[in-house]
């Protein structure tokens, strides 16, 4: 959850959420769950600005499994502990891949 500037995006809270995917390749995050965490960031005077998951053995660049899932408008952050990396991407307006995010301080994001 966080909060978004017109030029900027601040993370103020990080909430994991159940893998809803039968595979434990994949991740799904089922449309209810997404809805009570926006009605829970509302109350807050918050918004959810994103996602975020691991590629434990790949980079942390988005897979065609994640193209397919992502929604416009949300940030993905993707977290690749073999290669050290965390990065963050948007959905391009056509759907046709992902932009990279420019990150400010992404340790104090991750405490």
């Amino acid at each position: 959850m966080g909060s978004i500037g017109r030029h900027e995006l601040a993370i103020r809270a990080l909430i994991p959420l159940a893998n809803a995917s039968q595979n434990p390749d994949r991740y799904h995050i089922d449309a209810l769950t997404v809805l009570r965490m926006e009605r829970h960031a509302a109350c807050m005077g918050l918004h959810v600005v994103g996602f975020y998951h691991s590629h434990p053995r790949g980079r942390a660049t988005p897979s065609s499994c994640d193209l397919e899932l992502a929604c416009p408008g949300y940030l993905y952050v993707i977290v690749s502990p073999a290669a050290g990396e965390l990065r963050a991407w948007r959905l391009q307006d056509d759907r046709s891949g992902f932009a990279e995010l420019r990150l400010d301080n992404p340790a104090a994001g991750a405490a």
